[in-house]
């Protein structure tokens, strides 16, 4: 079977409107963007109206500043075929959301909310991202409609080149908004015991708050929706519950509570991000969930969001996501079966794929998916090491995440697996897998697992470029990797970053992917191929009989052997033809190679 693979060719293949509503979340190929940090498209909003020019490095290399990167930026690229030519599919993007520019943050000192996650009003833009007038010269409404439209717009582009747009959403939590007056003085002069009290075990400090008004900050008291918005011709009707002080939790900061498993990592500020209340013995719950099912309603339907990636989701009552997301799909109807929600759970377990993939009596989808840090931890202990480390922790991440997995009445096991979100990196503590210490070939390696495993391939905007965190090492947590991809002090063109070997390497990968449905339904098998060896060397089956694919990794500098008869039996008496060999695509499928490269990675497909 010959297979002629015309890379520039598949990818039109997804370049529709219909396309990309008929496929389902299995065969997206996700890219995940902090929208500052991509390109700066329009300089003329990078210091909006009353906002500090303190607050913008025209440099781009403060990463507590704005860069500049908008939705303008996203646009163009859209325009270009970036990344339909990179075979990406759906955009996920930081909250977009009105944010808070400036806060407080202990001995770390000030930094801005360029990454969307201090929401100042949730059914408002935030104005570094948008432009005053379209592509095509037309000029928006002045104002939160104006912007709003943008963001539609935006969104129309990208979904008429066949690619979906996922919204980071927060409801956890506000921005810097209000602070706690203890001196009594009835306005804050910045000072740490304002904003950065110490967690209060048993008490609270809600009797001390006051709404912050700071124009500079893009905060001016209170937070939104403030209950009733007139947007495209309708009235937006909310309950305004996020003005009241009682649905916050107000008992301070504390270092530790990230980690912690005693309710304190739900009842903390974090920093001087202020906690909502969301559990359920509350009397303002169900008035709260129906505050976040209009917004997140409004962004699905009005604007056309076709998903959410829900930010810390172990930080909220279980009940909370449980109620949101069943009340949601409801409103949205039919609607809902095309939607998809992924949540971060940090570190999270087997058992958390259950959890929150499900309601409490296992009979409605609750969440669905979640971010797979097992994944990224598998990869990145045999990847991502300063010695050879073992191949055998991808045999344990496939054993242990996907074999136990049961059938529920909403989803399934097979749904559960595939529609976990895998990644390398990303914009947290994680940071860049290419880090100073890394070696290259390392990194291409494990952007080959990420584009060939079961789940949804998420890639971390400028991976495809290669784009390495000359500050952090590998032992490192830091945000150090927050970098601008498109910077304007080197080379930003589309076409010539487009020529880079990564790039180049990952949309082969991507191509197979879409050409074998075993990479994207195929089951995981792990093989026990007699001889290999299994601390450099590892071996996963994809599918089961005709059409299966296998997937072969030598993670060590040495030469490694492979029973290939073995192999071959394992499969089909039919044989197998190789498909992809450590870079390159083979247009004139092989059957037999009895050696693996040294940092290498080979495919191979099972005849029809």
């Amino acid at each position: 079977m010959a297979l002629a693979l015309t890379f520039t060719t598949l990818a039109g293949v997804w370049q529709s409107e219909a396309a990309s509503v008929k496929r389902s979340w299995q065969e997206e190929v996700m890219y995940f963007m902090m929208t500052d940090r991509f390109h700066d498209g329009d300089q003329d909003n990078n210091i909006p109206e009353n906002c500090s020019p303190d607050f913008y490095d025209a440099q781009q290399e403060n990463i507590d500043l704005y860069h500049g990167g908008d939705f303008r930026g996203i646009e163009l690229a859209i325009k270009n075929g970036y990344f339909q030519d990179l075979g990406v599919t759906a955009l996920w993007i930081t909250p977009p959301v009105r944010n808070s520019w400036y806060s407080l943050h202990d001995k770390d000192g000030p930094k801005t909310g360029y990454h969307g996650y201090w929401a100042q009003d949730f059914l408002d833009i935030d104005p570094h991202l948008t432009s005053k007038s379209s592509l095509s010269g037309k000029y928006y409404p002045e104002g939160k409609e104006g912007r709003l439209e943008h963001y539609k717009d935006m969104i129309e582009l990208a979904h008429q080149n066949g690619i979906k747009i996922v919204q980071d959403i927060v409801c956890n939590h506000i921005g810097p908004l209000f602070y706690y007056d203890i001196d009594k003085s009835e306005q804050h002069e910045g000072k740490a015991s304002e904003w950065l009290p110490p967690y209060s075990t048993d008490g609270s400090y809600l009797s001390h708050a006051r709404w912050a008004k700071e124009k500079s900050w893009g905060v001016d008291g209170l937070s939104g929706p403030m209950g009733q918005d007139r947007l495209f011709g309708n009235t937006l009707t909310t309950t305004g519950v996020l003005r009241n002080f009682d649905i916050y939790w107000g008992k301070g900061f504390n270092r530790d509570s990230l980690g912690k498993n005693n309710g304190e990592e739900m009842f903390c500020d974090f920093f001087s991000l202020r906690a909502i209340n969301t559990s359920p013995n509350t009397l303002h719950f169900d008035r709260l969930v129906d505050e976040f099912v209009e917004i997140y309603r409004f962004y699905i339907e009005d604007i056309g969001v076709d998903g959410l990636r829900i930010d810390t989701v172990k930080h909220v009552h279980k009940e909370f996501w449980d109620a949101f997301c069943t009340k949601l799909r409801a409103r949205l109807g039919a609607k809902a079966d095309k939607v998809f929600f992924f949540g971060e759970v940090y570190a999270n377990t087997y058992d958390d794929l259950t959890y929150y993939s499900v309601t409490d009596d296992k009979k409605e989808k609750s969440i669905g998916s979640l971010l797979n840090f097992k994944f990224t931890w598998a990869v990145r202990d045999v990847l991502r090491q300063k010695t050879q480390g073992s191949a055998e922790a991808l045999k344990g991440f496939v054993e242990s995440m996907y074999s136990k997995i049961p059938d529920f009445d909403a989803l399934t096991a097979k749904e559960i697996r595939q529609t976990q979100i895998n990644f390398i990196d990303n914009h947290d503590g994680l940071n860049r897998f290419l880090v100073r210490d890394i070696p290259q070939e390392n990194h291409d390696l494990a952007l080959g697992l990420l584009a060939l495993f079961e789940g949804i391939p998420c890639i971390y905007y400028g991976s495809e470029l290669s784009m390495r965190d000359h500050v952090a090492h590998r032992k490192q947590n830091s945000e150090t990797g927050r970098l601008t991809l498109f910077d304007r002090q080197g080379q930003r063109h589309f076409d010539h970053r487009k020529g880079s070997k990564t790039f180049a390497m990952l949309s082969k990968l991507i191509a197979l992917r879409k050409q074998f449905p075993s990479l994207i339904y195929g089951q995981s098998q792990v093989l026990q191929i007699e001889g290999m060896d299994t601390k450099s060397c590892f071996a996963l089956k994809r599918g089961e009989g005709a059409g299966a694919t296998l997937i072969l990794l030598n993670s060590s500098n040495e030469k490694k052997k492979v029973a290939m008869d073995q192999v071959l039996s394992s499969m089909s008496s039919s044989g197998i033809e190789l498909i992809y060999d450590n870079g390159k695509v083979i247009e004139q499928p092989k059957a037999r190679h009895n050696f693996l490269e040294p940092k290498s990675l080979r495919v191979y497909h099972q005849k029809r």
